[in-house]
């Protein structure tokens, strides 16, 4: 992301941030407010070089329900088809080659501690906005718009 004053082309943030995250820093960038209940944390402060706290990244893969918490250096995952969590050091172990789940136990249960409580959030933020499930009817202009994307085939 580019902001005027605040970055320079080819700039790096060396921590991790979050896709939700960039939410609210466009928006304390125009100096707007999200609406209530709005999720994640302006990076900012980051970009003016000062501190944030950790920002632990929640995910769930909505095919097989798995979930992971990466809090670095840390990354624990959990599938809930066999109630199963493994726990990797992302620092010393990329790949994510070496379950340390058992070297670690006191690790896993805080980053599983953190997992659910991230989740139940999130589940009760989606009450909060209204959705819903089906086809969604689109006119002709916004099908066109779409292809121009590229996000509809011909």
């Amino acid at each position: 992301m580019v902001l005027p004053g605040l970055t320079h082309p080819g700039s790096v943030v060396d921590r991790q941030v979050r896709l939700l995250d960039v939410m609210p820093t466009l928006l304390e960038t125009m100096g707007a407010e999200g609406p209530p209940g709005l999720q994640g944390t302006s990076l900012l402060p980051l970009l003016r070089g000062e501190e944030l706290p950790e920002l632990p990244a929640f995910s769930e893969l909505s095919y097989n329900k798995k979930t992971s918490l990466r809090s670095p250096p840390w990354k624990l995952i959990h599938d809930p088809a066999t109630d199963r969590y493994r726990l990797y050091d992302i620092a010393g172990d990329p790949g994510e080659t070496r379950n340390v789940i058992r070297e670690h136990p006191e690790v896993a249960a805080e980053l599983t501690e953190r997992m659910r409580t991230i989740r139940e959030a999130a589940e009760a933020a989606s009450r909060d906005y209204p959705h819903q499930e089906g086809d969604v009817a689109l006119t002709q202009d916004k099908i066109d718009q779409l292809e121009a994307l590229g996000y509809v085939g011909n």
